[in-house]
């Protein structure tokens, strides 16, 4: 898709300024509200929680699936 977009420039250059011109609502959707920085960084964190945890359950139960399963170990 990079190269792409880095080769094809013009054609997507056109695309993206149809899609301004028919964009109609813009001026409120620059007026909705943002994270703010404290918002943005909690979400980022309880969001690498959850991956970890889900990688902790995870990675307990390769035990199971090796010895209940008869799945290869590796």
């Amino acid at each position: 898709m990079r190269f792409q977009f880095d080769s094809h420039h013009s054609i997507f250059a056109e695309i993206l300024e149809q899609d301004e011109a028919r964009d109609r609502d813009r001026h409120r959707d620059l007026r909705k509200a943002k994270l703010t920085l404290t918002e943005a960084i909690v979400a980022v964190v309880v969001s690498m929680a959850l991956v970890v945890f889900m990688a902790i359950f995870l990675v307990g139960q390769i035990h199971y699936i090796v010895e209940e399963r008869h799945v290869k170990d590796a």
